[in-house]
């Protein structure tokens, strides 16, 4: 996925309405670790485009930092952003804690504070579309009516 993430940094730099050094990379849990790792100075060499085109930012939502890589403390001179709640269990801070303890230690390093009682789950609650529903097609607890 860090490689498609290259590709398309590829091909946004090459179309005419889009300023290359505009572009960011930013992505939800799994794709929370391509924007992360993305940052890693290996995959920049390794999928990088040959034209020199480089994320302008990496935001990652929530990502599993459980993973660990050769040389995963060179990491691009560009901002990196790590976006956890405290709670929540499926992508633990603790573990990206660690990693951007042990970026910190190598160099200066920027880093979000974490969102106290935050979990996956409501993070993708918050940024589902708003679609309105008929109260005749909602189940009865969601649309306020007694269910027995």
């Amino acid at each position: 996925m860090i490689g498609d993430a290259y590709r398309a940094l590829e091909l946004l730099a090459t179309h005419p309405r889009i300023d290359p050094a505009r572009i960011v990379v930013m992505g939800f849990s799994k794709g929370g670790a391509v924007a992360l790792y993305s940052a890693l100075m290996r995959f920049q060499r390794l999928h990088g485009p040959a034209g020199g085109a480089r994320f302008a930012s990496h935001i990652a939502f929530y990502p599993p930092c459980y993973y660990s890589f050769v040389d995963e403390l060179l990491v691009s001179d560009r901002p990196v952003r790590i976006f956890q709640g405290t709670a929540d269990d499926l992508a633990p801070i603790e573990l990206c804690r660690g990693y951007v303890e042990r970026l910190r230690r190598t160099g200066p390093t920027r880093r979000s504070p974490p969102t106290p009682g935050l979990t996956t789950g409501s993070i993708v609650q918050a940024t589902r579309p708003r679609v309105p529903i008929p109260a005749s097609r909602m189940p009865a607890a969601a649309s306020g009516r007694s269910v027995r």
